[in-house]
């Protein structure tokens, strides 16, 4: 139950060390996850690994969970270029959603109480990129942040994240299967 949380660790160390770097990797390279575009974008998204790390270790998220999450990283990146062109991109945000979509993945298969945090999440997270709109034009400079955010990135965080979390949970019986066969 560790791998979870010390990806979410991993991850923000590797933003935080690539931060002085302030350059703008092109949209699908997997460096852009980790490289942010100022101090504020950096420490909003090293809230979001906590929040995550924290989220997965009291859901109780195993290794083929963090196995998709870490597989969320480059293909989130690959799923970018089917939005709106992006000359460049940085941040943690799409990768973080796709930790959260397979959060609400896991959960949702569970009974009661995980059921209903998971069907809260979901209503939240559907809720959030509806209001964002990431299917339109990219949106203007944002003066609080000091760029154009990328909406599209959370949604295909998001969708990367849930599909990896069906093809994880729907594999598992089968290597279990084939690890217990003599």
């Amino acid at each position: 139950m560790i791998a979870w949380p010390l990806l979410a660790a991993l991850m923000g160390l590797a933003a935080l060390a690539l931060f002085p770097l302030s350059l703008a990797p092109p949209v699908a390279s997997p460096l852009a996850t980790l490289v942010h575009l100022n101090e504020r974008h950096l420490l909003a998204n090293l809230a979001g690994c906590a929040v995550l790390a924290w989220l997965g270790w009291r859901a109780q998220m195993d290794r083929s969970n963090a196995f998709a999450w870490l597989l969320a990283w480059p293909l989130g990146q690959v799923a970018l270029l089917a939005g709106p062109a992006m000359s460049s991109f940085g941040g943690l945000s799409g990768w973080l959603h796709a930790g959260c979509a397979i959060v609400v993945v896991e959960l949702l298969q569970r009974r009661g109480r995980e059921r209903l945090i998971g069907a809260a999440l979901l209503a939240g997270l559907l809720a959030k990129l509806l209001l964002e709109q990431p299917w339109g034009a990219l949106p203007p400079v944002d003066p609080a942040w000091g760029f154009a955010p990328a909406p599209f990135a959370h949604l295909a965080g998001s969708v990367t994240g849930a599909a990896l979390a069906l093809v994880t949970r729907y594999c598992r019986p089968s290597i279990h299967r084939w690890r217990q066969d003599p």
